[in-house]
């Protein structure tokens, strides 16, 4: 999107907010397209720290895979659907929701373990965010 691309975050949440209405109308929640833009809108909540509603949209985002996707999809979808609970982990964090954050984390090791090698920044940052929560926790206990 061009306003995304020129830092107006604002007017392309709009948007992408009038282009779901559509395609959740046309295809319904469980469309790959209508999860990719919910994904989308997520992500420009978390560019302008709105981060209690970049939750909102991931958790139903995620709700959708975790109920409907997972059990019927490929693995070459996994590397996708864990970016989007792998973005719902930092959403937990940014709202101190530690053990949230550490659940979402856990399975985006699980979806990436079979696709990516253990050395993969992906894998790296997901070990280090889930150290992160750990020491949180115990620091607040």
């Amino acid at each position: 999107m061009i306003a995304e691309a020129n830092n107006r975050h604002k007017e392309a949440l709009d948007y992408y907010k009038k282009s779901l209405k559509i395609k959740f109308g046309l295809y319904g929640d469980k469309n790959d397209e209508v999860l990719d833009l919910q994904y989308k809108i997520s992500s420009v909540y978390l560019l302008l720290k709105q981060y209690k509603e970049c939750e909102q949209v991931l958790v139903s985002l995620t709700d959708v895979i975790s109920n409907e996707k997972l059990k019927n999809s490929n693995i070459d979808s996994y590397y996708r659907y864990g970016c989007y609970f792998y973005t719902l982990g930092i959403a937990y964090l940014k709202n101190n929701k530690v053990n949230n954050a550490k659940i979402a984390m856990k399975k985006v090791s699980r979806m990436w373990e079979a696709i990516l090698p253990n050395n993969d920044p992906a894998v790296i940052s997901i070990n280090n965010l889930f150290q992160i929560c750990e020491d949180k926790l115990k620091n607040n206990i």
